[in-house]
């Protein structure tokens, strides 16, 4: 028979204590460790999510210039005599009828507004619209607001919305999503300055806002001749919810989740 060693099982066993001790000290500070890093976590401001993984350098519109340029490949191309001069520009989102997101050049000129799309990538103007601002009746701005029973999936933040004419669209203009006689804009701020927080007012539509009523709310001899039908300026301005009449909005949906309306390094826009 083997004779077991006594000295060698102590030694075993003290060996085995200080690895538990061990163990539960390493235990101990792993369990701190994540603490710390946890508590760090929260302490730090979070980041703007970026809708369906796209990333702020994946506009177009993002790179060193690229604005600038498109303003003045737009003042060549595009701007009338008849327009005036220009006044301030922005970058915004339209939001047609149907709800879906679109990427605008918009110029505030001395006649007219001009609504303008423009192709980043190309660094050319596809088309553009004017509103003289003797035939806008109304502007409005708030929050946008839907049918009870919607599908869409609401947007937030503030809306601008530029009526002239009659103001309303008619049924064939109102059921066509292609309609582009549907008497008023909506816009609303640029995904660059609303989903990343880049610092500039000219994606911001606040700002839009603040700057049209400036320049068609004067009370200068210019600015009443510009807008006066008759005797009168009718052009009023109001804060009052943005309605957008949509109801079935899941192709809209994921059109503006995925940004396909604006112009990327990847993609086109519509």
């Amino acid at each position: 028979k083997k004779s077991i060693n006594m000295d060698s099982l102590h030694k075993r066993e003290e060996s085995g204590s200080d690895s538990d001790d061990g163990t539960a000290a390493f235990r101990t500070e792993m369990a701190s460790k994540s603490k710390e890093a946890a508590d760090s976590s929260q302490a730090k401001p979070a980041k703007p999510a970026a809708a369906s993984g796209i990333k702020k350098k994946d506009f177009c519109a993002i790179k060193s210039g690229a604005f600038g340029e498109a303003i003045d490949r737009c003042l060549t191309a595009i701007v009338l005599p008849e327009d005036g001069k220009l006044i301030d520009s922005y970058l915004l989102t339209l939001v047609d009828h149907w709800d879906y997101e679109k990427e605008r050049l918009i110029f505030i000129m001395e006649n007219a507004l001009l609504c303008i799309k423009y192709n980043f990538t190309t660094k050319t103007p596809i088309r553009s619209y004017r509103a003289a601002y003797y035939t806008m009746n109304k502007i409005e701005k708030g929050p946008f607001t839907y049918p009870n029973k919607s599908f869409s999936k609401k947007r937030e933040g503030i809306g601008v919305r530029v009526h002239w004419g009659e103001g309303t669209a008619g049924p064939v203009a109102r059921w066509n999503p292609w309609s582009n006689s549907v008497p008023f804009w909506t816009f609303a701020s640029h995904p660059l300055g609303k989903d990343f927080e880049v610092p500039d007012e000219r994606l911001d539509v606040k700002s839009f806002f603040d700057q049209l009523k400036s320049v068609i709310g004067g009370d200068n001899d210019s600015t009443a001749q510009k807008l006066s039908r008759g005797d009168s300026a009718i052009v009023a301005f109001e804060e009052k919810d943005i309605f957008v009449n949509s109801y079935a909005g899941f192709p809209a949906n994921i059109h503006n989740s995925r940004k396909w309306g604006f112009f990327k390094r990847k993609t086109g826009t519509k």
